[in-house]
């Protein structure tokens, strides 16, 4: 039976046009049949090609083991291994692709934020800097999948990343948004080791649960911690503290020198409390 699987497929093959590369075995069975010289054909592969129905048909593509892409030029090629790879499913190799997308897609949300805390009329450094510190972290982890896609043989294939909507009412405003885009970040991270369990590619799943799902949950708990704590921002004040709060915790500590680049000559952080 996979023999005449093999020799089904590769009849759909030399006879099916670039318009059928979806590969609807029941389509292009019925198609070919029209033909006096792909009759000929079958009745060598099947005895009685007109008794095969259509599930029958969907099965022996199945038994095969074997499908068609697609390319872009809308013709159909059998997949090519590519060398330096190994076990490493297309359908995985798409969704790490994705997630490149989402993770630089956060990078630049959180550029946005930060880009707003920094303007003069604005002023808050704190907030100025934390969410600036985000975007580097985010860009690290899209890197992170990016030279992982080409260590496991895979193709990277960026997309446009669409232009933040961000426009945050106040620093309580800005980590309830951060908060919403950690936690979809974080569903997206399980729906790539969802894909990698299904198909037993252990490194994904590590890569996974090793690298970033601590890290993601840190980061939402601190975030959940930072929007009570902001709840003072109802007041300038308030706001003052909060902001200065956040500079000595977390921007102040980890020294980002990128913060405050304005040339290439700048090597020195200028802080803006002291």
């Amino acid at each position: 039976m996979q023999n005449l699987a093999s020799n089904y497929f590769s009849f759909l093959q030399k006879f099916s046009s670039p318009k059928s590369c979806e590969l609807t075995s029941t389509k292009l069975y019925h198609e070919n049949l029209a033909t006096p010289k792909s009759q000929k054909l079958l009745e060598k592969i099947f005895d009685k090609p007109q008794e095969y129905s259509n599930q029958n048909m969907d099965k022996l593509v199945l038994l095969s083991g074997q499908k068609l892409n697609c390319s872009t030029a809308n013709q159909c090629e059998e997949p090519k291994a590519r060398k330096g790879r190994h076990g490493y499913h297309q359908e995985v190799e798409n969704i790490v692709n994705e997630q490149i997308y989402h993770e630089f897609n956060a990078a630049l949300s959180y550029l946005a934020i930060a880009s707003h805390f920094g303007q003069t009329d604005i002023a808050l450094p704190g907030c100025h800097g934390y969410f600036f510190n985000m975007h580097l972290e985010e860009h690290e982890h899209a890197l992170v999948f990016f030279n992982y896609q080409l260590m496991r043989g895979g193709q990277v294939k960026l997309k446009g990343i669409d232009t933040p909507q961000v426009s945050p009412k106040g620093p309580a405003d800005a980590f309830n948004t951060a908060l919403e885009m950690e936690i979809f970040v974080k569903e997206k991270l399980i729906e790539v080791f969802n894909v990698a369990e299904k198909h037993k590619d252990l490194q994904v799943q590590d890569l996974i649960t090793t690298d970033f799902m601590e890290e993601q949950n840190k980061s939402i708990c601190e975030l959940g911690r930072l929007i009570e704590r902001s709840k003072i921002t109802d007041t300038p004040l308030g706001e003052y503290l909060f902001d200065k709060m956040i500079f000595s915790a977390f921007v102040k500590k980890d020294g980002s020198k990128l913060m405050n680049k304005r040339s290439l000559q700048d090597t020195e952080i200028n802080l803006a409390y002291k």
